[in-house]
């Protein structure tokens, strides 16, 4: 698994470094997201009974309809059916295809890998931690503001690679350097 994590970040600092040459956008920004648990079995995207997070973005889009993006969330609650918290923390490297832009609004497609890092606190037995790579697809929007700020609107599903797992979607403001 550590390999799959190692290509995949190799894929995204390539694609990256080759569009350096070209006149990109970096942009940074901040998220507030919301998961939904659909798995029955271990394959929880988290066992918090409320699974809410925030976190931030960084993205570099190399071509007009094309950029890479990774996002860093966090999270920590209460897990259901179970006296503890869990802690989590997701960080997701995804690539963007931007197909269709109004005059405002430029909506998108993502596909990347995210990894969950989560850590359970129990009140009566010992800590567990476990660390859980994920597909994700997504559709968004951004709303520009300004010229240089955006917000932004994003609805993911998660899964293993076998099962559908569950669901994310994030509200967030990004400014374009």
């Amino acid at each position: 698994m550590k390999k799959l994590a190692l290509w995949f970040v190799l894929l995204a600092c390539v694609c990256t470094g080759s569009a350096n040459a070209q006149s990109g956008q970096f942009s940074v920004g901040i998220v507030t997201s919301q998961f939904i648990n659909t798995a029955q079995d271990d394959g929880y995207l988290s066992t918090i009974k409320n699974p809410a997070g925030f976190g931030v973005i960084l993205g570099y889009q190399f071509h007009e309809k094309a950029g890479v993006g990774f996002t860093g969330e966090y999270m920590h609650g209460d897990m259901n059916n179970v006296l503890g918290e869990e802690k989590n923390f997701r960080s997701t490297v995804s690539f963007f295809v931007f197909p269709v832009k109004l005059q405002h609004t430029r909506f998108y497609i993502s596909w990347g890998l995210a990894f969950n890092n989560r850590r359970w606190e129990y009140e009566d037995k010992s800590d567990e931690t476990d660390m859980q790579p994920n597909f994700r697809g997504g559709i968004g929007l951004d709303y520009s503001l300004t010229p240089n700020v955006a917000v932004n609107l994003d609805v993911g599903m998660y899964g293993d690679g076998m099962n559908y797992l569950g669901s994310g979607s994030t509200i967030g403001i990004r400014y374009t350097l």
